[in-house]
């Protein structure tokens, strides 16, 4: 394995649609975004678009056939897209669920699908149909001829939306219809979504073997089931700090252990997500991702910069592949020994060929070989 451990969060657009950027509107596939996608040790990119076109998956790992393929999806979260077709694996997703009808479905009490969480795991087959409709992309063969081509390339899921709790996403305008689900109250409804979760992600783990499974929200769970977490908007992520999210408790609503115990804590081989909002600033950005690979890199993980919010304030997650520092392309060998404490504040982790050293408090890193 190399460290640093690099990774980008892709985008590639629709599974019925084009494929952009990695693959042209007339069908060719664009060479320039491949080789710049392909530099990378792990790859995140969309499920749908991959299964759909499977001559994606099969260019990347041509160019770095060490390359760990994760296919992105979301837990919690599905989209009604009747003109995607009867193949698409985000439309399917829908359909999964649409069989049981409404209150397999998470509404709010305005009558609208819940925003960014309308799956009911709390109905008593929801967690069953999805797990099994998922772990489609990555384990079972004979569903598709396309998807089983990009299937026997894919390393494993990337999950997204995929939080231990519901209480958080309320606000005083939206609201949990928990009555339409079937429940009393919202206690009683939660408890029940979330034993509905845990069976989903335990199916899910079942149906795909060993293939690699990542989750993402909150500070991470269920370590018997998934091989790591992705911790955002390092390193203050719920409002926490360095510290907090690397080697403490972090704070807030979920309450978890820090970024560096992942590897003791998560499945073997473990692979956890660090990722740090650019600005804008070229130079700056360049040492933001710096600060964010050294800090990864004193664990098992990969250190990821995505876009700034949008002129709305809306998180733009992925698709962040313009921008290369030097350290990127050293390959330090084997690890020497865990990440150690200085007692000047430094963190540094020491390998075959040179070492990491983090200064958290100048939320700085850097590489020595």
């Amino acid at each position: 394995m190399k460290y640093p451990r690099t990774s980008v969060y892709g985008f590639c657009r629709g599974g019925h649609s084009d494929g952009w950027p990695l693959r042209n509107p007339d069908g060719s596939l664009n060479d320039a975004q491949l080789d710049l996608h392909a530099r990378y040790s792990v790859v995140v990119l969309d499920a749908a678009p991959l299964l759909w076109y499977p001559e994606i998956a099969e260019a990347l790992k041509k160019r770095n056939p060490a390359m760990t393929l994760l296919l992105f999806n979301t837990a919690h979260a599905v989209w009604n897209n009747p003109s995607a077709g009867a193949e698409d694996f985000a439309h399917q997703r829908w359909l999964a669920l649409a069989h049981y009808g409404e209150k397999a479905f998470v509404w709010a009490k305005d009558g609208r699908l819940f925003p960014g969480c309308n799956v009911n795991f709390a109905h008593w087959a929801v967690p069953w149909a999805l797990s099994h409709h998922d772990a489609r992309a990555i384990a079972e063969t004979g569903v598709m001829p396309s998807w089983d081509r990009t299937r026997a390339l894919a390393d494993g899921l990337f999950l997204d939306l995929c939080c231990p709790t519901l209480a958080w996403m309320q606000t005083p305008e939206q609201q949990f219809d928990f009555v339409r689900a079937g429940f009393p109250d919202f206690p009683s409804f939660e408890r029940a979504w979330q034993n509905g979760r845990r069976a989903y992600v335990e199916g899910l783990r079942w149906h795909i073997g060993d293939k690699l499974l990542v989750g993402n929200c909150g500070p991470g769970s269920d370590p018997d089931v998934f091989n790591g977490w992705c911790r955002e908007a390092f390193p203050a992520q719920n409002g926490g700090t360095w510290e907090s999210n690397m080697v403490g408790t972090a704070p807030g609503i979920w309450p978890g252990p820090g970024y560096l115990l992942d590897g003791e804590r998560y499945l073997r081989p473990p692979l956890s997500f660090l990722n740090i909002i650019a600005t804008g600033n070229h130079a700056e950005d360049e040492r933001r991702l710096r600060f964010v690979l050294a800090s990864a890199t004193l664990g098992e993980g990969c250190g990821v910069i995505v876009p700034p919010p949008d002129e709305a304030g809306h998180p733009a997650i992925r698709g962040m592949v313009d921008i290369w520092i030097p350290e990127m392309d050293l390959n330090l060998g084997a690890p020497a020994g865990t990440a150690v404490l200085a007692n000047d504040g430094r963190w540094t982790r020491s390998f075959e060929h040179g070492l990491v050293e983090v200064r958290p408090g100048e939320r700085s890193g850097r590489f020595i070989t």
